[in-house]
């Protein structure tokens, strides 16, 4: 959470991660996976899930308005 912050890329569009905590959520590394409206990236070992982002040129926003505006953009 804050500097230096962490930026990613969902298709193109250019994602500002603003807040995000570990989570003990199983999978494949790599991988992103959308539960009851949160967006959880998969690790080695757990899991981050990600709470507010950032779509560039955009406001910050929760994950879950941003996966109303932008879901088919990461599914």
């Amino acid at each position: 959470q804050g500097w230096p912050g962490s930026k990613t890329n969902f298709n193109d569009l250019n994602v500002k991660i603003i807040i995000a905590e570990i989570s003990d959520e199983k999978g494949t590394p790599g991988e992103l996976k959308i539960i009851d409206n949160d967006i959880y990236v998969y690790t080695a070992d757990s899991s981050v899930k990600i709470l507010e982002l950032q779509p560039e040129g955009r406001k910050i926003m929760t994950s879950k308005d941003f996966l109303l505006g932008y879901k088919n953009k990461i599914s």
